[in-house]
């Protein structure tokens, strides 16, 4: 609902004082200007249309550079501007919900596979469609991180990024690619996410892990593509170890035991 203001004193008052702010930059234009700055390469907003940096029609404004967006900013001069075509179609990565920066990045900047760690893999090879992999972009800071599909000449067909929610491991079945994550410095929230191998659809569940909730709110993930879930709870189980797949997904560690469903990652019991 939009509220209309009758404007009062408080309201005049302000219109006077900006009358007076532009009668006193009226009298300061003849001087020097202050030097301009370029825009950083990290800038907020969503994926530009072209590698010229226009926007698309109705792009909003949250993105790189923000402060949910996992992705590092900078001052002007502080990252040289990419080079060469981009390692995925501009309306793709507008789909995708990749941040500006990393979708004008190059092939070689773009898909940098993350080295695995402990159990988990970063790199699936799948013969029916191509290849899985975790990957951080050039500039990108330790808690962001996007899953990617390739094709099998290594082209970018589809992006899942993960702001602040860095994925640590990939598992691909038959039906579907998993992915997930513990807690760490960078992101301290846990996740799990799903990605359906027939229709592209993303699921993700994010549970507290080394705070009393969740660090991301409904404001961090809202507009992101598929569907997220925000689980206060905080599971013993480490979520950074695949799980085994069946009727059920069965995280199992040291420190607990935790089920979801393998479609809907509903919480089934720990």
């Amino acid at each position: 609902m939009i509220r209309h203001r009758v404007p009062g004193r408080r309201a005049r008052r302000a219109a006077l004082a900006l009358l007076a702010a532009a009668a006193l930059a009226a009298c300061s234009s003849s001087g020097p200007s202050p030097a301009s700055t370029t825009a950083s390469l990290w800038s907020v907003g969503t994926p530009t249309a072209d590698a010229s940096g226009s926007s698309p029609a109705g792009a909003g404004s949250s993105g790189a550079g923000s402060p949910s967006s996992g992705v590092e900013g900078g001052t002007a001069g502080a990252q040289a501007p990419p080079t060469g075509s981009p390692a995925q179609p501009p309306a793709d990565a507008t789909r995708d919900g990749v941040p500006p920066a990393v979708a004008l990045l190059p092939p070689a900047e773009r898909v940098r596979v993350v080295p695995p760690g402990g159990s988990g893999r970063t790199r699936v090879t799948a013969p029916e469609d191509g290849v899985w992999v975790i990957s951080r972009p050039a500039g990108a800071d330790a808690g962001y991180a996007e899953v990617l599909h390739l094709d099998g000449a290594g082209g970018v067909v589809k992006a899942y990024p993960f702001p602040r929610l860095a994925p640590q491991w990939l598992l691909v079945t038959s039906r579907a690619v998993y992915c997930g994550r513990h807690g760490d410095a960078a992101a301290p929230d846990a996740m799990v996410c799903r990605i359906d191998r027939t229709s592209g659809s993303l699921r993700v569940l994010v549970t507290a892990d080394r705070a009393d909730h969740t660090v991301l709110g409904e404001e961090d993930v809202a507009g992101r593509p598929g569907t997220w879930v925000l689980d206060d709870r905080t599971f013993t189980v480490d979520l950074g170890t695949p799980p085994r797949v069946g009727t059920e997904l069965t995280f199992s560690s040291s420190s607990g035991t935790l089920r979801l469903d393998p479609d809907t990652l509903g919480v089934l019991g720990s």
